[in-house]
């Protein structure tokens, strides 16, 4: 006969959870600080980009 732990087979069996995170958060401000992390790297990268673009196409223009 094994005995399981209660608390590693998921929810209680009166339904409520043991606490543990999910992944999601209360808030929005995880949302807030992902999109200014996401435009504080794509802002300056896709300047370097056009950058690229620009040069490389003065260099093969002549």
């Amino acid at each position: 006969m094994t005995t399981e732990d209660p608390a590693a087979t998921g929810p209680h069996p009166t339904g409520e959870t043991t606490g543990e995170t999910t992944g999601r958060t209360a808030g929005g401000g995880r949302a807030v600080l992902m999109a200014v992390g996401w435009t504080w790297v794509g802002v300056p990268f896709a300047y370097g980009v056009w950058e690229l673009v620009r040069k490389v196409a003065q260099l093969f223009a002549g």
